[in-house]
């Protein structure tokens, strides 16, 4: 059964080598049909992303590690989604190119990489609802296994078989898990891009933020840590709504700082789709 309602798939658009009708540049194993040709992935790359919808959850991304070259219609990553008594599984069964109908002349298609994604949603009444502590991939006839940690605060995925289901990137240097944290409300994320190499800018962040009536997110979440890859940011609770109204998805100026004898602009946002 496909639960292809959960899935969404994120396509950039096709990158163009010579001409537009080009070939598709695949090293998984490809079965063709014609001008339709099914690949089914030997590895995947998955990341925990924070949807746009308000709702608060974690979404499981999956990506195809290949890049797509001419002009095809890209079909989303199917799967199969079941539970069995504590364990979630999930089966990745391949996704489509059609390449028929392309376009011929030079310029006909954008010139960005595309590449095939499906997005599971790992909402928590799934998770706890159903006693989930264990996910089991499998992608090409073999079964790697993540571990499910989750509390009140956040989400872990630990890997006991990583073969081929691999994180795509913001691992925990300690476990190489992925963890997702649930955000109370208020939470901003801030940050000073512009700070000279070397300067301490938490200490300049926390004396902003204390300015603002700002306290640090790990002093209401006890277990909260940096989020990884993301050095050079911190994370506080606005309790008074008093960057709110400034600060969304994207981030712009909330304020100014001293740093070494500089003043520099402060950015500020709120957690997004990638943080």
């Amino acid at each position: 059964m496909f639960f292809n309602r959960f899935h969404r798939v994120f396509l950039t658009t096709a990158l163009l080598l010579g001409m537009a009708g080009g070939a598709v540049a695949a090293t998984d194993k490809e079965n063709f049909d014609e001008n339709v040709k099914t690949i089914t992935p030997r590895t995947i790359s998955i990341s925990l992303l924070r949807p746009d919808d308000g709702s608060g959850e974690a979404v499981l991304r999956m990506m195809a590690p290949n890049a797509i070259s001419g002009c095809p219609i890209i079909g989303p990553i199917e799967t199969e989604m079941n539970v069995n008594s504590t364990y979630l599984d999930i089966t990745v069964d391949g996704y489509t190119i059609d390449q028929n109908n392309l376009e011929t002349h030079r310029g006909a298609c954008d010139t960005a990489r595309q590449y095939a994604y499906a997005d599971i949603p790992l909402d928590r009444a799934l998770l706890h609802g159903n006693n989930v502590t264990e996910i089991r991939f499998t992608v090409n006839n073999e079964m790697d296994y993540y571990t499910v940690d989750l509390n009140e605060e956040r989400l872990e995925l630990l890997p006991r078989r990583q073969m081929r289901v691999k994180p795509a990137g913001g691992a925990d240097a300690a476990t190489g898990g992925l963890t997702f944290w649930y955000y109370p409300k208020g939470t901003v994320i801030l940050s000073v891009p512009a700070a000279p190499a070397g300067s301490d800018t938490t200490s300049t962040l926390d004396q902003f933020a204390s300015q603002h009536g700002l306290k640090r997110l790990d002093s209401v979440m006890h277990g909260f840590s940096a989020i990884a890859g993301k050095a050079g940011q911190a994370y506080y609770i606005d309790g008074t709504g008093a960057l709110g109204a400034m600060a969304g998805k994207t981030p712009v100026t909330v304020g100014t700082a001293i740093i070494d004898g500089r003043t520099v602009d402060v950015y500020g946002h709120q957690p997004g789709m990638n943080e």
